[in-house]
């Protein structure tokens, strides 16, 4: 469709580091007129890129990209890892691990900080509770949430109050992490990703074994928990001190939250039927002759599928792997895994512009 360079490289005068221009978060805006309109941020910076269509003499359509607004500054001391659109289409969120900030789509110099950071501003002081993702509400711009490490959810409504020490609602993630050591229990119980349904009453969240399922009308219990990895406890040491416990598995749900996507180790996603209570393994390769399994052994723990994504009005399910990006769509069934070979893969060149 198209392809262009968002950032480039750049050079962090004041804490004396690189900024590299990789591209670590998109968020597409809502669509008002013909020309769309798409949020990209790297480390540092969250540009705001106008994608207007244009007709060529000889009748072909051509995309002409063109950078509308720059927000810079907000987060000085931590790395940009969450951008999220409110439904108004005014105002939109980012999000470190540390700071919380509001964004006008109509001014890039200045911002809202939603929490109250000053007394994590010495390089000293321990932070054991960090901001793992953030999410707006498609439907109200009141609310949005965002998780921690320390297994907890943040519902925040902005009618109540315009700081958030306190959120309005807390869901509270628990994880099985008896007779395991203080750090591997920290892993085991962080969110690495969280995920809106479409009509805004359910919130899925990831933690390394699972997803929890919670519908907002009763967020007293998740009202499903789904066992996504196996793996013998005695090797979370081992995985540990390798940095696997760390990866940031990404999670997405259809939109009324009838199913959801994730990924794991080995290339395996998983697309789980929550109405009948199934879940498939897929392995995300070029092969479309691949039975699905229920639950299989992951040998190579570099191979990983971290980024997912469910189309918000279809049955197509996204996943990347590496350098590759693939699609699945459901033609019998729930989901994408019924039928494995309705997957279209894409390699780099092409998957700049899916």
């Amino acid at each position: 469709y198209e392809e262009f360079v968002s950032h480039s490289p750049d050079f962090d005068t004041l804490y004396s580091r690189r900024i590299p221009r990789n591209v670590i978060a998109l968020e597409w805006l809502k669509r008002y007129s013909q020309n769309m309109h798409l949020l990209a941020s790297n480390e540092k910076t969250i540009k705001l890129w106008k994608l207007k269509e244009m007709q060529t003499e000889t009748g072909q359509t051509q995309i002409c990209p063109m950078l509308s607004r720059s927000f810079e500054k907000g987060h000085q001391r931590f790395f940009i890892h969450s951008i999220s659109a409110f439904s108004d289409g005014e105002l939109f969120l980012s999000a470190d691990e540390l700071a919380l900030n509001y964004w006008h789509l109509e001014r890039g110099d200045s911002w809202y900080k939603m929490n109250n950071t000053e007394e994590m501003t010495a390089e000293t002081v321990e932070i054991n509770r960090i901001i793992t993702s953030a999410k707006a509400c498609p439907v109200h711009c009141w609310r949005f949430f965002y998780a921690t490490s320390l297994g907890e959810v943040d519902i925040c409504d902005s009618r109540l109050r315009s700081r958030y020490e306190a959120p309005a609602q807390r869901l509270m993630c628990s994880a099985d992490v008896k007779g395991l050591n203080e750090e591997v229990q920290r892993e085991l119980e962080c969110i690495t990703d969280a995920d809106f349904s479409e009509d805004g009453r359910y919130i899925v969240t990831k933690q390394f074994k699972g997803v929890q399922i919670w519908d907002l009308r009763r967020t007293n219990e998740p009202f499903r928990k789904v066992n996504i990895c196996d793996t013998d406890p005695t090797l979370f040491d081992t995985m540990c001190t390798n940095g696997c416990l760390v990866d940031d598995f990404h999670v997405a749900c259809n939109t009324n939250a009838t199913g959801f996507v994730t990924g794991t180790y080995d290339n395996f996603f998983v697309v789980y039927d929550v109405k009948n209570d199934h879940k498939q393994f897929l392995q995300a390769r070029h092969d479309v002759d691949q039975k699905p399994e229920d639950m299989p052994d992951f040998e190579e723990y570099t191979k990983k599928v971290l980024h997912v994504d469910w189309h918000e009005s279809k049955d197509l399910v996204t996943v990347a792997s590496a350098h590759s990006v693939y699609v699945y769509q459901q033609r019998h069934g729930m989901g994408a895994a019924n039928d494995p070979g309705a997957s279209r893969s894409k390699e780099p060149e092409e998957s700049a512009q899916s």
